[in-house]
C-alpha cells in the first residue's frame, strides 16, 4: 500500500483519558510506556498499588488490540476512565483503511454489512448516511454480546463511525463501545464529537 500523503487529527476528551498512538501500539514492549504513563496520570504521591493497578489496566488493553486475529493495529486507541482512573468505562479505536488494500475500497454497503444484525446482536442497528465537516459518513449506533459472553445482560453498546475524508484516498473508521449503560450518553457523545472534529493534516515534508 502507498504511504498516504496526510495523518489523522484525532481529537478525545482532556480529562481521565489514556490515549495510544500507533507507535506505542505497535511497540515490541509497551509496558514501559504504560507503567511511565500511569505514573505520570496519578502523580508522585499515588500508591504503589494503584498505580500497578493502572498499569495492568493499560498493558490488557494493548495486549487485547494486539490478540485480534486478521484486524490491523488501529492509528489511535483510548481509554476513558471515570470517576478516576480505578473505572475503565470504555474504549475507541480508529483506523485508516487505504483504498488500495488488498481487499478493496471501503464503501458505505459494505460499511452496512459490518454493522448489520447478526446472531450476537440484540435489536436492529441504528444507522445513518450523513455529512461531516471532513466529508460523507456512515454512522451505527448497535448493541451486540462480546465474543464469548455468556449472561444475557453482559451486552456492549457501540458508535461506529466510518468517514470518507475528501480527495484522501481512504476511509477513517472511529468505534466508541461500553458495557455499562450508564455510559451511554457519554460514549455516544464522545464517538460524534471525534466524528465531526476530526480532519486530517499534511505529513510535514522529510
Amino acid at each position: 500500500m502507498a504511504e498516504l500523503p496526510w495523518k489523522p487529527v484525532v481529537h478525545l476528551p482532556a480529562n481521565l483519558t489514556v490515549r495510544f498512538d500507533a507507535e506505542v501500539l505497535r511497540a515490541w514492549d509497551p509496558q514501559p510506556w504504560c507503567e511511565g504513563k500511569a505514573a505520570d496520570l496519578l502523580g508522585a504521591g499515588a500508591r504503589r498499588g494503584h498505580v500497578q493497578r493502572l498499569v495492568a489496566t493499560l498493558m490488557r488493553y494493548t495486549e487485547t488490540l494486539k490478540r485480534l486475529d486478521g484486524r490491523e493495529l488501529p492509528s489511535v486507541a483510548a481509554l476513558f476512565f471515570w470517576p478516576d482512573f480505578d473505572a475503565q468505562r470504555a474504549t475507541a479505536e480508529v483506523y485508516v483503511l487505504p483504498d488500495d488494500r488488498a481487499d478493496g475500497p471501503m464503501a458505505v454497503a459494505r460499511a452496512r454489512e459490518l454493522t448489520a444484525p447478526n446472531k450476537d446482536s440484540q435489536g436492529e442497528p441504528e444507522t445513518a448516511e450523513l455529512q461531516v465537516p471532513a466529508g460523507r459518513a456512515f454512522r451505527a449506533h448497535q448493541f451486540r454480546k462480546p465474543r464469548g459472553a455468556l449472561a444475557p445482560d453482559n451486552v456492549t453498546e457501540a458508535v461506529s463511525w466510518f468517514i470518507w475524508p475528501t480527495d484522501s484516498g481512504a476511509t477513517v473508521v472511529i468505534t466508541v463501545s461500553w458495557l455499562d449503560r450508564i455510559f451511554s450518553e457519554a460514549g455516544i457523545t464522545i464517538a460524534d464529537d471525534m466524528a465531526r472534529n476530526f480532519h486530517l493534516e499534511p505529513l510535514a515534508p522529510a
